[in-house]
């Protein structure tokens, strides 16, 4: 497979405990563990000497990065595809909030934050390594090649690996550095590329929340859509002060639902319904929305 940057990244699994992860592991080699970076997903491609960044589903973030992209150019290898977390910490914590400003402002603006702070690429997966594809070969194997492709010094660095007797310390680690878990990795498993839109979650690599750390839920009304590659993808909003804003994206519902609310919205009407998300921002929008259910029973008013 040849490189065609930008693609779709590979959604972690949500694991439901470590003793259920543990088990599928019994006999054989146990996983890795690593730190989650609370940040943004992004790709990057070093080819002929330019360096490119994008996000998980293809936007590019290049020219909002440009403090960043000329010394990556210095530090990564050439060529290759290599996958990390945008993160900018703040007294020793991430700052996801100046994360998404940077990925959401303008060039000019967006740069003169990454110039005033420390913004950081936390690098966990190499899986192109010039026209050929390394998605295949065992994570251990693109690990390692990972180590020996970017060079001290930069803004981008490693992630550390954990063995799995060591996953306590690295989930306190992650939890004090304002992070909410762990991602345990197969050292077997294959990256698997999707497509850009896609919401399916496939691999073999799981997200693990601490005990206590969970999604919190809201309501929102459904007011239009779009079509994804698998899904349809809706835009979710809430009133604030009469006026409806748009506060999130919302996919994953199951296909029977999906038709339904869509034939709805081309009705012209609004659809409430329940999301489970993981952050609410300062600026109202919602972050990871997942679907639970609709909510018939709430009047479109009470979507505040």
């Amino acid at each position: 497979m040849k490189s065609k940057f930008p693609f779709g990244l590979m959604r972690l699994r949500k694991g439901k405990s470590a003793s259920d992860i543990e088990r599928m592991f019994s006999n054989r080699e146990m996983p890795i563990v690593q730190k989650k970076y609370d940040g943004h997903l992004v790709q990057i491609e070093k080819k002929s000497g330019k360096v490119k960044v994008a996000s998980r589903r293809g936007k590019d973030l290049t020219s909002r990065l440009k403090p960043i992209v000329s010394k990556l150019s210095k530090q990564i290898s050439d060529p290759g595809v290599y996958i990390g977390e945008l993160i900018v910490k703040k007294g020793g914590k991430h700052q996801l909030y100046d994360v998404q400003s940077i990925v959401s402002s303008k060039p000019a603006r967006a740069n003169e934050f990454v110039k005033s702070h420390d913004v950081r690429i936390a690098l966990f997966d190499k899986i192109f390594d010039g026209a050929s594809s390394m998605a295949a070969a065992p994570y251990r194997d693109r690990m390692s090649e990972l180590r020996t492709s970017v060079k001290s010094g930069g803004p981008a660095f490693v992630v550390k690996n954990y063995d799995w007797d060591n996953l306590d310390k690295a989930m306190k680690s992650s939890l004090k550095e304002g992070g909410e878990g762990v991602v345990i990795k197969d050292p077997d498993g294959a990256y698997k590329i999707t497509d850009p839109d896609s919401t399916e979650r496939k691999g073999s690599q799981w997200k693990l929340k601490a005990p206590g750390v969970k999604d919190q839920s809201d309501d929102f009304l459904l007011i239009d859509y779009r079509k994804g590659k698998e899904k349809l993808i809706f835009d979710a909003a809430q009133y604030d002060d009469g006026e409806l804003y748009i506060v999130g994206k919302l996919s994953g519902l199951d296909k029977q639902t999906e038709k339904s609310v869509a034939k709805k919205i081309d009705k012209g009407e609004n659809v409430v319904a329940e999301a489970s998300f993981q952050e609410r921002l300062p600026s109202g929008k919602y972050r990871h929305l997942a679907w639970v259910r609709l909510r018939p029973d709430k009047p479109e008013k009470s979507v505040t």
